[in-house]
């Protein structure tokens, strides 16, 4: 069995809100931001992932966007719990 064979994809959840988010955008960046979120997939904690100290899960970025998330190991699954402006992202609710 190759490494490829061995390592499982995670499923990737994304909540109602975010997904509102992303329908709202135009083409290009509703397609490039899919990508990113269709890449952790493969690679759960990418380069240039940064684990959160104030709220829970990571974060991956795409220009002016960021995606926040939590991963679980063991059942394989990548919860997308924000996405949004860089400057809406950490703003208390």
């Amino acid at each position: 069995m190759t490494n490829s064979e061995e390592k499982t994809n995670y499923q990737v959840l994304i909540n109602k809100r975010s997904r509102n988010f992303l329908n709202q955008l135009d083409n290009y960046p509703y397609n490039k931001i899919l990508d990113k979120i269709m890449d952790l997939e493969k690679e759960p904690r990418p380069t240039g992932c940064i684990k959160l100290a104030v709220k829970e899960g990571y974060r991956i970025k795409w220009s002016i966007y960021r995606i926040l998330f939590t991963i679980n190991d063991k059942e394989k699954i990548i919860y997308i719990y924000e996405i949004a402006h860089r400057k809406e992202i950490y703003k208390k609710k």
